[in-house]
């Protein structure tokens, strides 16, 4: 299930991108406070983008093998002018208690956890644990 500002809204990254109005490209340096890199880059167009990440965004690793996803533990609202990049650090759940840390571009997704469930690592791991392989 997932709550909140997602992507039926239009600032969050993963539909500006989608719609090919923001470039987004996300490095994981681990999990945890500031592991998680953004960069965003608006594509043109006239005037800024506002672009929002909502507090538990699902990001996946972009390759092959069992790796971490990471939720964001913290919302992330900015304005990217046209031909502009900006660059954001946000603290970080990890989304599989088994999987290899991430240390590696990973991929935003569309899916948003629930608040609840992004409000501590505990909290995501017990939500987390039905869907990771045993």
């Amino acid at each position: 299930r997932t709550e909140g500002r997602g992507p039926a809204d239009e600032a969050h990254a993963f539909v500006l991108a989608s719609n090919g109005a923001l470039d987004v490209r996300c490095h994981a340096h681990g999990f945890g406070a500031r592991a998680l890199e953004l960069r965003l880059r608006h594509c043109g167009g006239p005037g800024p983008l506002t672009v929002e990440l909502p507090l538990g965004a699902v990001l996946v690793a972009a390759g092959q093998g069992r790796t971490q996803p990471l939720v964001a533990e913290e919302p992330v609202r900015v304005e990217v002018w046209p031909g502009e990049e900006t660059q954001v650090r946000l603290t970080a759940f990890c989304g599989d208690s088994q999987g290899a840390v991430p240390r590696c571009p990973m991929v935003l997704t569309q899916y948003v956890v629930d608040s609840g469930y992004a409000s501590g690592q505990a909290a995501l791991w017990r939500w987390s644990a039905p869907f990771q392989p045993r």
